[in-house]
């Protein structure tokens, strides 16, 4: 499903610019998770980017919104015990991601000029995922993972609807009237999703499994497990401001 809405959006990017009235958006994003899974993490910071097609004499606009974030990361030097008894020292690197694609409907205030406020529908997937890189420059025959890159990822679908508003820069620079600051908050829901948390959060959310990564020492063949985070399940629940700027054709 992933893969056949990313072919999708890249479809559509190029054909927008082949058609009259395409609106193009990227900015930055601020998330923040609501009700159950606040409990786990606090926040993500990522970027968006969108485009639409705005229907002829009409107030709507369709298009694809796609947005990345991160919400938690970590980086530091561990020093492992193997069961024979031998230490090795590396540098171990988590991060926390969300990627979110999704079909857009949005339908502006008609008689707007300089201002023109929106509301905005969306609706695709939203990924949940982990990524595990070890750095160890000094210590080649030291401690290497034996899992793939990915520790954890869940998809499922999700929705949600937002307002914002586009401030035309045109009636303010004559040389920017294409140009329009773009500010919008989204309430985002969808099905459970499973994804990692570095810390144990508060004891009344309680951790559907743990995540260990296995590492063998290149020199003797010794496996070690190593606790990298904590697992949970809960609804998405997210409420994004966005700040960006938009392009007319």
């Amino acid at each position: 499903m992933t893969k056949i809405l990313l072919s999708l959006f890249l479809s559509f990017a190029f054909v927008l610019p082949l058609l009259a009235q395409v609106e193009l958006n990227m900015g930055y994003i601020y998330a923040r998770p609501s009700e159950q899974m606040s409990q786990n993490f606090k926040g993500v910071h990522g970027f968006s980017l969108s485009g639409g097609y705005r229907i002829p004499k009409t107030p709507f606009m369709v298009g694809l919104d796609l947005n990345l974030g991160g919400y938690g990361r970590q980086s530091e030097r561990q020093t492992y015990t193997f069961s024979d008894g031998s230490t090795t020292e590396t540098n171990v690197n988590v991060s926390n991601n969300i990627f979110n694609l999704m079909l857009l409907g949005r339908i502006y205030y008609p008689n707007s000029s300089m201002i023109q406020p929106y509301i905005q529908l969306r609706g695709g997937i939203s990924n949940f995922f982990t990524n595990l890189t070890i750095e160890d420059p000094e210590d080649v025959d030291g401690c290497a993972p034996l899992e793939s890159d990915i520790l954890k990822s869940s998809t499922n679908f999700a929705g949600g609807v937002g307002i914002g508003t586009k401030i035309n820069l045109g009636k303010i620079f004559s040389s920017a009237d294409r140009f329009s600051i773009d500010f919008s908050a989204n309430y985002t829901t969808g099905g459970q999703v499973s994804y990692m948390s570095l810390k144990r959060s508060t004891p009344q959310a309680s951790p559907s499994s743990e995540v260990s990564a296995d590492f063998i020492n290149r020199h003797n063949q010794v496996v070690h497990k190593h606790h990298v985070g904590y697992v949970y399940r809960t609804p998405i629940r997210l409420i994004d401001w966005r700040l960006g700027v938009s392009f007319e054709f």
